[in-house]
Formats: C-alpha cells, structure tokens, sequence
C-alpha cells in the first residue's frame, strides 16, 4: 500500500498487489480462492467506495465493493498498519483477534494478510447506528451481546480503554480493532468479579444510548 501515490482506483490498485495479477481472469480465481468471489469465472465489477482515510493513528483504509452478474454486492475493508515496526504490529493485531474469537467474540471475517495489509469483511453499521434502528426487542439483544462481548474481552485477559468502535451486522456486536485501544493481553490491572464486569460493560454501553 502506498496511499500517497494512488490517484485512481484503490481496490483494483489494492487487488493487483495483492494477486501479483492484472487480468480479470487470474484476479476472478484470486478472489475466489480468497472468499471474495463466489463464481471465479463470472464477471464481476470492482467498485472503491471509500479511498485511503486515516481515521485514527495506527492505520489507513479503504472500503471497496465486488458486485457480481447478479448485482448483489461483497463488502469489504482493506486495513494499512503504519504502527512502527508494521510486520510485528500486524501480527499482533492478528494474534489478538484469533484469541479473542477462541473465547467467542465475534470478529469479521479475515480474507487476505499481506504487506502490512489486511482484507477483511466489512462490517455494515456502527454500533450506536444499529443500536438506534432496533426495535425495543433487538435494542435488548444488542445490549445483551455489548456485555457480553466486554465480558469476554475482560476475561480473555486485555483491558480496554473502551468499545467505542465495534460495529454490527444488525443483531450482533462485531470487535474490529486489535490496536491499542484495547489493552495489552493478560494486563496487569486488577481483576473484577463478575458483576463489577456487568457494570463496567452497562456504563460503557450507556454511552451508546
């Protein structure tokens, strides 16, 4: 990724450097290999939809969309980690996600690591959106899953400074950011009981409301 030399588009930019491929064919079975494509032979539309942003300070991204012969479009989210030294960051955010999803928090899918990038699935809204677009009965499954989701952070061993950044598909709470926010594992702060947890998670979630 070299954001300040993209002056066109980014997803396809983005997708020759990750396939080594240029033509539409070598790159349909790239993307079909990696879970980005369902047919590797259909014909299919590349689309960015968000350029290079910095929305915080450990990486760029970039949203893009594949959109098939049928019309229905893959959502997706290219992640650029600038946090100094990259290889080891990248890697850590990735060993934070795998363990965080082994005690059950739900976490978008991971569709291609290369060059300090990653690919990933896009999550569609951010949690205060979905929060607010349920109805009373999912406005409480939302809730439920946010303490959840903390509960397990906790006790998965990292401390984070907040959730302010997890999203959802509508009914779930989906963690996306593995940086610093959220602590560092098995941290050294003490340890709360259950119910201090519960707390901790509703005063966090009281934020959303």
């Amino acid at each position: 990724m070299s954001v300040e030399t993209y002056d066109g588009d980014h997803a396809r930019q983005e997708i020759d450097q990750f396939s080594g491929y240029t033509t539409a064919p070598e790159q349909g079975a790239w993307l079909f290999a990696h879970g980005m494509l369902r047919d590797p032979y259909a014909d299919y539309q590349l689309v960015t939809e968000r350029p290079w942003e910095r929305p915080g300070s450990e990486a760029y991204v970039m949203q893009f969309a594949i959109t098939g012969p049928d019309g229905l479009a893959s959502h997706f989210i290219a992640k650029a980690c600038i946090k100094i030294p990259v290889t080891p960051s990248l890697g850590d955010w990735l060993m934070r996600r795998e363990v965080l999803a082994q005690r059950g928090v739900v976490v978008p899918r991971l569709h291609a690591v290369n060059r300090g990038v990653l690919i990933e699935e896009y999550i569609p809204y951010d949690f205060r959106s979905a929060y607010h677009m349920a109805d009373d009965r999912n406005r409480g499954q939302l809730a439920e899953a946010f303490i959840d989701t903390y509960r397990r952070v906790y006790e998965t061993g990292f401390r984070p400074t907040s959730l302010h950044d997890v999203r959802s598909h509508g009914s779930d709470v989906v963690m996306v950011d593995f940086g610093s926010d959220l602590g560092g594992i098995h941290a050294s702060s003490p340890q709360m009981g259950s119910a201090s947890i519960v707390e901790a998670a509703r005063m966090q979630l009281g934020r959303f409301m």
